[in-house]
């Protein structure tokens, strides 16, 4: 996408923030909050707009992990290649991957 004066008021500054944020994770963000917002609500499943946005929230969360498992799938085979051709890389890896699994995760 291109940002110029064409379709954008400020367009240094939109590529600026876009530098620091995708229009995807803003995006994101705002889906997150609203559904929170969404559920919330009294008439949250009598309402076509509220289960618009809670359907898509799913949709998109169903298509991140998705995403995800297959990223898992490759790293998979990405390991596996390492272990039959580089088996110093591979116990590297498979170091990093421990020592990753099991750091404590930090409360938000």
């Amino acid at each position: 996408m291109t940002i110029n004066e064409q379709n954008s008021s400020a367009p240094q500054t939109e590529q600026a923030i876009l530098a620091e944020e995708s229009y995807g994770r803003q995006i994101g963000k705002l889906l997150d909050a609203v559904s929170v917002l969404v559920s919330a609500q009294p008439d949250a499943g009598n309402n076509e707009a509220y289960a618009d946005i809670l359907a898509l929230k799913g949709k998109i969360d169903r298509i991140k992990n998705d995403a995800a498992a297959r990223r898992i799938d490759q790293l998979r085979r990405d390991l596996e290649l390492l272990r039959q051709s580089d088996q110093q890389a591979y116990w590297q890896s498979i170091e990093a991957l421990r020592a990753l699994v099991l750091e404590p995760v930090a409360s938000s």
